[in-house]
């Protein structure tokens, strides 16, 4: 049975909120081990360097293995497709760009379309 967000009184102080809307239900979870020097922000055009290059660094050995081959034309596209029509979110800690994140607001969901974590902080 789902519960109102009225029954959630109190978190932790210091957690992070997550709110996963799955089944008909908002899931509320509570994280309280998250650096508290950990937050998120919307994407600005300083950013594209920055993300193209995580993009690039992320992908590319994947990529590699899965096709057999890596096309900077190709992979350009799928940035710019990204870059241009959805929402992206970065990922900051001590005030540094650590990842991203896309979430596509669907009819009966949200859906985490992609994620990525640049390699030392994974």
């Amino acid at each position: 049975m789902c519960k109102s967000l009225s029954e959630f009184t109190s978190f932790p102080e210091g957690c992070v909120i997550c709110f996963l809307h799955w089944k008909e239900c908002i899931h509320i979870i509570a994280l309280s081990n998250l650096p508290m020097d950990l937050y998120i922000r919307s994407v600005q055009s300083a950013d594209y360097d920055w993300l193209l290059d995580l993009h690039h660094t992320v992908y590319r050995e994947l990529i590699i293995e899965e096709f057999g081959y890596w096309d900077d034309d190709e992979e350009l596209g799928f940035f710019l497709q990204a870059w241009e029509t959805k929402n992206i979110e970065v990922i900051v800690q001590q005030g540094e760009a650590v990842g991203m994140f896309i979430v596509i607001p669907r009819q009966d969901c949200l859906w985490l379309d992609e994620i990525q974590i640049s390699p030392q902080y994974q």
